[in-house]
């Protein structure tokens, strides 16, 4: 007897092992409480990472986590897993924002930002990890921001054409974003460029901020989707900055699209401060916060998730999907 035929025999009580790994998961939105949600996929196998610190219920955030489970909408911001907390007395003893967690070169790495209880002093700092496990510690590198040393903020780090770079949020008549190469994944080179600020009303809404890059990639095409306006305003959105070619480090070779390509609706507002995963089956989503009401403020904020589509290499994001709507998410258990 074949295999194939064993398989569909016993399939009301065992499950064939050329068709085992394969779950569909349906999920609502919303997720969780949470702020500036980074969930990556495991590059080293199966499930999910989810990266976050105390910023859903306070600025002055002391704690760095990192969680594990086998699909994001599994995370539940539970707090019970951190990996590093600030050291009073130090450049980073106080509001740790943002953290993003990242594979470079055989090694886990988490760039957060973080002062030592001046805003004035916010710098932008990288820990690594201890273990191929990274809901294990990590250890304090150094300070990483370029040769300006200004106030920074939201640094992500991703790598073009064998090169590895660093974008991030800096303080310059407003938040702009810099963009500069990086000699490794603990040092940036030189100062870097300014490839967009806030020009745009919907960029200026409340205050004049261009964040929180994140970059999506689709074939030979390379974005960096970023946050506009005050994020405790009821007009935070995402903008894109589409790279054209040639030179990365030429603000010319950087095109911003004309309106936000993400805002909210639908009941949904401020729709912000995104990162991107992948599904299963290699489909790209978007993982953001927003809030539910007008007027909430930093601690009321949510995690929620939903596809992108594509319409050729160019991303469309669409509406938030309503509250309560329920979503299929393919993954491999």
């Amino acid at each position: 007897m074949s295999a194939a035929v064993v398989c569909v025999l016993l399939a009301l009580t065992i499950v064939c092992p050329a068709a085992a790994g394969r779950v569909t998961g349906t999920f609502k939105n919303t997720l969780d409480i949470a702020a500036d949600p980074w969930v990556i996929k495991n590059p080293n196998g199966k499930g999910y990472y989810y990266c976050y610190s105390d910023c859903d219920v306070t600025v002055d955030a002391k704690h760095v986590y990192v969680d594990y489970a086998d699909a994001p909408y599994m995370f539940t911001h539970r707090k019970t897993n951190p990996v590093f907390d600030a050291v009073p007395g130090s450049m980073y003893s106080s509001e740790l924002w943002a953290p993003e967690l990242h594979w470079i070169d055989g090694h886990w790495y988490i760039y957060v930002a973080a002062d030592n209880g001046e805003q004035a002093t916010h710098r932008m700092f990288v820990l690594k990890g201890t273990s191929k496990d990274p809901t294990k510690p990590f250890v304090m590198i150094n300070k990483m921001v370029d040769t300006a040393d200004g106030w920074s903020i939201d640094g992500t780090v991703f790598k073009h054409k064998g090169k590895l770079y660093t974008a991030w949020s800096f303080s310059d008549n407003g938040q702009v974003i810099k963009l500069a190469e990086t000699e490794n994944p603990t040092t940036i080179k030189g100062e870097g460029v300014i490839i967009s600020r806030p020009e745009y009303d919907w960029e200026c809404r409340e205050l004049k901020i261009n964040e929180g890059p994140a970059v999506l990639t689709h074939g030979k095409k390379l974005y960096i989707v970023y946050s506009a306006s005050f994020a405790n305003s009821d007009f935070y959105c995402l903008g894109l900055l589409e790279y054209t070619g040639g030179d990365i480090l030429d603000p010319k070779n950087w095109k911003k699209h004309e309106k936000p390509v993400f805002e909210g609706g639908n009941g949904i507002i401020s729709p912000g401060h995104c990162s991107f995963t992948k599904d299963g089956d290699g489909n790209d989503w978007i993982v953001y916060h927003c809030i539910l009401n007008k007027g909430d403020d930093w601690t009321k904020r949510r995690m929620r998730m939903q596809p992108v589509k594509w319409e050729g290499d160019f991303p469309v994001f669409g509406e938030p999907v309503p509250e309560g709507v329920e979503l299929e998410f393919p993954y491999i258990k």
